[in-house]
């Protein structure tokens, strides 16, 4: 046989291989699926200038117009998403997932969430912290807010009960997790770093951790579990959630409750310490998103000191 046709076949038989291997990458069915929400809360940003991952000049100063930017990021995931959100934001969600066919958006409303009920006759007055944010003492704004971290477990448990794309694995990401103009690679998240969510239901610790012992809060941006382990953990957030809204002992903060519940039920609840990894380019207080880096088949450098 001629040599520069031998040549010729080798050539594009290694294309064709190339040429399958990527497709089948593309194609490769995730086992996660990604849970998250998106309510439209009308808050005001206070301090300005604090952007938290973009360029301050090309951000907006109310919330909707921030979340807008920032859940474009986490809305790249090219696997099964379930988004949770309201007739004004369904359109645009609808819009930035119309090339992931792995989409369930679910609209919805604020007082539909399972813990409105406990939050429903908000009488108190008390300040929550704002971060960034204006209305720190308004009853209806904390009545939203706290309804919607606190029903996180409950869109959880939902969307495993349905599990509509037959996956083993479930994450609840906060919509604005990734804030840097940067979009999720096609191998996120790794298969067998996935394993970790096979026994315990998973939290990010940071200030400390990650065991009880030494200290550090719990997140509100990430709760990872399988479709098997939690409904137990659900059951004992409820409870926890009842008895201390009607003993006016909780002021909303859903990682109050987070925390409590990982150093009571060490059976059930394990954490991870987030570290300052060099994933993020703008992102200051970047330990609190580490549950996107951590899930790469990669490893990224710890660095002490992040500058703006």
């Amino acid at each position: 046989m001629n040599k520069l046709l031998i040549i010729f076949i080798i050539f594009i038989t290694l294309n064709l291989l190339l040429f399958n291997k990527e497709k089948f990458t593309e194609n490769k069915k995730k086992n996660l699926t990604i849970v998250t929400a998106y309510f439209k809360v009308n808050r005001t940003r206070v301090v300005d200038g604090y952007t938290n991952g973009r360029k301050k000049e090309n951000m907006p100063k109310d919330s909707n117009g921030i979340y807008k930017e920032w859940m474009k990021g986490l809305l790249s995931y090219n696997g099964p998403m379930i988004i949770y959100t309201d007739k004004h934001s369904f359109d645009y969600i609808t819009d930035l997932r119309k090339n992931y066919p792995q989409t369930k958006i679910i609209k919805t409303s604020i007082d539909k969430l399972d813990a409105y009920k406990y939050f429903k006759d908000l009488d108190n007055t008390k300040k929550y912290a704002t971060m960034i944010w204006k209305e720190h003492d308004n009853n209806n704004i904390n009545r939203d807010l706290y309804t919607i971290w606190n029903s996180k477990f409950g869109m959880l448990k939902q969307s495993i009960e349905d599990n509509p794309f037959n996956t083993h694995y479930f994450s609840w990401y906060d919509i604005g997790y990734i804030r840097e103009e940067t979009k999720l690679d096609k191998e996120w998240p790794d298969e067998n770093k996935l394993k970790i969510l096979d026994d315990k239901v998973l939290l990010n610790i940071v200030y400390g951790g990650p065991e009880c012992k030494d200290g550090g809060t719990v997140t509100g941006g990430y709760i990872g579990c399988n479709k098997n382990n939690i409904h137990k953990i659900y059951d004992l957030f409820i409870l926890k959630l009842k008895k201390m809204t009607k003993d006016k002992k909780f002021t909303g903060n859903d990682q109050t409750l987070y925390q409590q519940l990982r150093c009571e039920n060490k059976d059930l609840i394990k954490g991870i310490k987030g570290l300052k990894v060099d994933y993020w380019n703008h992102v200051p207080h970047r330990e609190w998103f580490y549950m996107i880096p951590y899930f790469y088949n990669k490893t990224f450098k710890t660095i002490e000191r992040f500058m703006l």
